[in-house]
């Protein structure tokens, strides 16, 4: 009957976002595990880097 009234349900992972906030994923800390990951020694990067999160 007032179904039409009540707001959409959500799950929180969709509705609680904190826009405001500075993001956790910065590319510093990406590089930094990427090359962990890769076993790499830490060097230059250009200053325009795409990062491919399917790369193996």
């Amino acid at each position: 009957m007032f179904k039409e009234l009540l707001p959409p349900l959500m799950p929180e992972i969709i509705s609680l976002k904190y826009y405001e906030q500075e993001s956790v994923f910065l590319p510093k800390n990406l590089l930094r595990e990427a090359r962990r990951q890769k076993n790499i020694k830490e060097c230059k990067v250009p200053a325009v880097c795409l990062l491919d999160r399917m790369a193996i």
